[in-house]
């Protein structure tokens, strides 16, 4: 079955964060060889000419800047694949520190616990499912209330550009198992072209534009969703959730190195 993400049906608060990430995309400076051969230029040539990621990226083979530091190597393998990424108990610190919604138990599911079960049965991140979970329909962080249409389509498993819906996977536990199951598929066949040196080009953006991942990864997270802005978005809500886990162990760390009071004599 194939899985065909879009960014069409996320939320106006996903589209509103996709506005502000592109605003503050990483430019390039891309100098010139003529002003340096232009001695009687030098103290006044003009700066170099601004270019965006993508536009550096086709000047002889240059990797386009990202929140990661290459947008054809968004997160790396074995990162990704790690299911072990963080624990129960920081996932739900970590949700607890977010005041997320996901911190609580839904119709009896609780979903830190499935995002936890099913990432170990697939080897993936759960920190990566998470975070596809926020950019495919804000759950993770939002004021709203949570509607039991945006669970039941959760991860956008299902959902087709041509707006229909495969009803087989309408749910939340089943959104979250299809994603990792999504996801390691698609890492496992693009670890394969590239140990077989093929290549990885994507139609992605409607098929206006094609992509190259340079890792299994990445390849995984362009098949998921083969958008321009939705690996943007992805890549800045990991990188901040990555952040606020560690502050969680920062903070749990601190907490455990604190001695205990001593106890109080009890006199008659």
């Amino acid at each position: 079955m194939l899985f065909v993400m879009h960014s069409t049906l996320l939320s106006p608060v996903v589209y509103a964060q996709i506005s502000a990430l592109q605003k503050n995309l990483d430019q390039s400076t891309i100098s010139t060889d003529q002003a340096a051969k232009k001695k009687s230029a030098e103290s006044s040539a003009p700066a170099a000419p601004v270019v965006s990621g993508q536009q550096a990226a086709s000047k002889k083979g240059a990797k386009p800047a990202s929140a990661s530091g290459s947008a054809t190597a968004l997160i790396p393998d074995d990162e990704f694949t790690n299911p072990d990424f963080m624990t129960a108990e920081e996932l739900t610190a970590l949700l607890a520190a977010m005041n997320s919604p996901m911190a609580q138990e839904y119709e009896g599911v609780n979903p830190a616990e499935v995002i936890m079960e099913v990432a170990k049965e697939n080897k993936i991140n759960p920190l990566v499912i998470l975070a596809t979970m926020q950019k495919e329909n804000g759950l993770v962080q939002t004021k709203k209330k949570i509607t039991k249409f945006k669970l039941d389509w959760a991860m956008g498993v299902g959902v087709y550009d041509n707006g229909k819906m495969n009803q087989a996977y309408k749910g939340f536990k089943k959104q979250i198992t299809g994603a990792a199951d999504t996801f390691r598929k698609n890492f496992d066949k693009g670890a394969e072209l590239l140990s077989a040196k093929k290549s990885t080009k994507l139609p992605i953006n409607y098929g206006k534009a094609s992509f190259s991942p340079t890792n299994a990864a990445t390849f995984s997270l362009y098949s998921y969703t083969p958008h321009t802005h939705g690996a943007k978005l992805f890549t800045s809500i990991y990188k901040s959730y990555k952040s606020k886990l560690e502050k969680v162990r920062s903070s749990s760390n601190s907490s455990a190195s604190q001695p205990s009071p001593a106890p109080q004599r009890i006199t008659n």
